[in-house]
């Protein structure tokens, strides 16, 4: 799931702890928001019995730090039966990749972070406003960052790729923000095992892109170099082994490419008592 150290001490704890976890936790969820949807139907205002009310929570209603993710944010029938269906899709998604232990693992930590942001005074109003669909949001970045080209027709009829729904989702989260800056805890609470996760992955891949344009970069000069004659060029002085034949041309620890005369006074200067 994250770095080398991390995935040692989760496969650790999953073979010691790995028959406890719940397989299609993700997909209990979507169950548990559609059957809260119906009862709230039934009985008008039943789903404020399990929102992460941080007032309630202090007066001892304590099984609100779990029953807020069953709350759906939407009344409409066909709204949450696409959201249902969205959340059984990307949770076989998760847990062929994961397997069951990582998900709960990553559904818990997620969880816990909300609830710790929305028992904050002051903050606490404007994190629980916003827990369900943060869930949500925490959820499908996972799926997105696993499956970034998975086609997802977005109504069931728009084809888009998940990465660019996710970078939407993204976009309004920011924009969110923007009008109430008060909500950026909320973002950060709720997306926080989402970056300990994938961050460093990221990074590296982002690290290694770059790394591999520079080389083609560097490539493609020596290439047009070689074209017009020379193949070698002096990162100091600009000569070249088609101007000076005579010289020979070095890599340097910098990575840059020296002529003999170039290089030798580089080391001189690095080492004046040489």
């Amino acid at each position: 799931m994250s770095s080398h150290p991390g995935r040692s001490l989760i496969a650790s704890a999953e073979r010691k702890f790995g028959h406890l976890a719940i397989p299609h936790l993700i997909r209990w969820i979507g169950v548990f928001q559609f059957t809260v949807w119906g009862l709230a139907l039934i009985s008008p205002g039943f789903e404020d019995h399990l929102l992460l009310d941080q007032t309630k929570v202090y007066q001892g209603e304590i099984w609100r730090i779990l029953t807020f993710v069953f709350v759906p944010r939407t009344t409409s029938p066909i709204l949450i039966l696409f959201a249902v269906f969205f959340l059984w899709f990307i949770s076989d998604g998760i847990e062929q990749e994961w397997g069951p232990f990582r998900v709960n693992l990553y559904v818990l930590s997620t969880i816990a972070c909300l609830v710790a942001a929305g028992l904050i005074p002051v903050f606490g109003i404007v994190v629980n406003v916003a827990t369900a669909f943060l869930f949500f949001s925490a959820m499908f970045f996972a799926f997105a960052a696993i499956y970034p080209n998975q086609i997802i027709n977005l109504f069931g009829v728009i084809p888009v790729k998940a990465k660019w729904l996710a970078f939407g989702n993204l976009g309004y989260l920011i924009y969110i923000v923007m009008q109430l800056p008060l909500f950026l805890l909320a973002v950060i609470a709720g997306l926080l095992p989402f970056a300990v996760v994938f961050l460093p992955g990221f990074i590296a891949d982002w690290k290694r892109q770059s790394d591999a344009a520079t080389r083609r970069v560097a490539f493609q000069d020596r290439v047009k170099a070689s074209e017009g004659g020379a193949f070698h060029t002096c990162g100091a002085c600009g000569k070249t082994d088609a101007s000076h034949p005579e010289l020979e041309f070095r890599v340097a620890a910098d990575g840059e490419e020296y002529c003999e005369t170039c290089l030798a006074e580089r080391t001189l200067a690095a080492n004046p008592e040489a």
